[in-house]
């Protein structure tokens, strides 16, 4: 943990020794009087406005953006050696109560990236994203929110496949469902007669 933190002060004073810029000064005189002194104020003001402080900023994003990667990657792995449900996946992601929010949330692909690894890894035993939502939020808000999503002008492209995606994978999973009820009404109703 250590390391860790001396890596990321080290790879922050890096970027803040990059970020530094040399600047002139000039001497400039004031008309107002200083109150305390009563003679005139000699300050020194920068001759050059063009300064951009943007620089550290975008680096600290950067800084924090792969370590937050990192992490998740590392939860990726614990929950895959566990061998974790996908319910149990989400909650640790802390996903919220809206399914719109969550379509659209960071730790979405994280979600389906540990459904992939876990089929691929466990193919007798799968999940399915659609399966976990599903029981998080319920049939119709799923819908509602895949709907939302697919509709909505602010939603990223990368939001907009998902909701496609995980729609034809829902209004599947309902007609295999509808299909079996029919099965065994077929089934209940020959029984019927034949047991007669």
């Amino acid at each position: 943990m250590i390391r860790l933190f001396v890596v990321v002060l080290l790879i922050f004073a890096a970027s803040l020794a990059c970020a530094a810029k040399e600047t002139t000064s000039v001497r400039t005189t004031h008309n107002y009087l200083d109150e305390k002194y009563s003679a005139p104020v000699q300050r020194l003001l920068r001759a050059d406005n063009d300064e951009e402080r943007v620089a550290v900023e975008n680096a600290l994003n950067s800084v924090m953006t792969s370590i937050s990667k990192a992490i998740d990657s590392a939860k990726l792995k614990v929950f895959l050696l566990k061998k974790s449900s996908g319910d149990v996946v989400m909650n640790s992601l802390k996903f919220g109560d809206d399914a719109a929010a969550a379509l659209e949330h960071s730790k979405m692909k994280t979600l389906n990236t540990y459904a992939t690894k876990f089929n691929k890894e466990n193919p007798d035993k799968t999940i399915s994203l659609v399966g976990t939502l599903t029981t998080r939020y319920g049939d119709d808000g799923l819908a509602r929110a895949l709907v939302k999503v697919q509709t909505h002008a602010d939603s990223s492209a990368e939001a907009v496949a998902l909701a496609k995606k995980l729609r034809a994978e829902q209004l599947s999973a309902w007609l295999e469902s509808q299909r079996s009820e029919i099965i065994i009404a077929i089934q209940y109703i020959i029984g019927f007669f034949f047991a007669i």
